[in-house]
């Protein structure tokens, strides 16, 4: 919400608001994204930009202040709009001995850390939903995990990116490692003389949820000391866990379920090539 209201102010009004809805021209909006590429924003914003601009005419649309959206379909015109075999290509994923690698070493290297790399690379759960974790979303009896919550970059709590919480499959060896977590939070608690366990799964010392900030940067350090690519990011280690599924013959749909694609067709879009 704070992003959108970024690009319409600063991009999007000051081109736009003086202007009648009914007075929008096709070619206008057009040479306007146009200017826009070719100045220093990243194709990705002026995607953004397109985006905000598009969805509030096709509100305008819907209540009847305008017959069509002049800013439909510019995205392909301008390139905007990444094929899937574009979006496949740009996804970055490490190899079975790379994951491992590096989690081996972020046990070593950042073990406060190591926990939520495991978790990210054992489930596909989107950084936020790990960060948004709770004790009481755990199953170890079912080895499932409840996704209910997602942390935002603002610290806010709120629903995953789906709009709705799923259930994910937890492997034995995450179990493993979330249990010795678990012990090691009620050690932790004891030692400072309380009986609350912070209800957050990944926290600090003084039991407050990580940041997204945070853990790339642990990520960084965990890479570097490794010596993989320092293009990874934490969203990597979805990607990884899809590839890694779908490299060993798992079920489309059970990638889908696990990563809380709204539908089948987004999963096969995005990780087609390795179906």
């Amino acid at each position: 919400h704070r992003r959108y209201r970024e690009l319409l102010t600063i991009h999007v009004f000051p081109a736009f608001e003086s202007r009648r809805l009914v007075d929008l021209q096709r070619g206008q909006i057009a040479r306007y994204l146009a200017e826009k590429l070719s100045s220093n924003l990243s194709r990705n914003t002026v995607r953004n930009i397109h985006a905000t601009l598009r969805t509030m005419l096709r509100g305008a649309v819907n209540d009847g202040l305008i017959v069509a959206n002049p800013a439909s379909e510019l995205g392909r015109q301008l390139r905007l709009v990444t094929s899937k075999s574009g979006r496949q290509e740009e996804i970055k994923t490490m190899t079975r001995a790379e994951r491992e690698r590096f989690l081996e070493t972020a046990e070593d290297c950042t073990p406060r850390f190591a926990p939520i790399f495991r978790t990210l690379a054992s489930t596909g759960m989107r950084l936020g939903e790990a960060l948004g974790l709770q004790w009481a979303e755990v199953n170890f009896i079912q080895n499932e995990i409840g996704i209910r919550h997602a942390l935002g970059e603002n610290g806010k709590v709120d629903t995953p990116k789906s709009g709705h919480g799923r259930t994910v499959d937890m492997s034995s060896v995450l179990s493993d490692r979330l249990q010795r977590l678990a012990l090691q939070r009620k050690a932790e608690t004891l030692a400072t003389g309380s009986t609350e366990v912070p209800v957050w799964e990944f926290c600090t010392t003084v039991g407050t949820p990580f940041s997204a900030p945070n853990v790339r940067d642990a990520m960084s350090r965990v890479l570097k000391k490794a010596t993989l690519p320092a293009h990874f990011t934490p969203h990597c280690l979805r990607h990884t866990y899809a590839s890694l599924l779908l490299q060993q013959g798992e079920s489309i749909v059970y990638v889908q379920r696990q990563l809380g694609h709204a539908s089948i067709q987004l999963t096969i879009d995005t990780y087609g090539k390795w179906l």
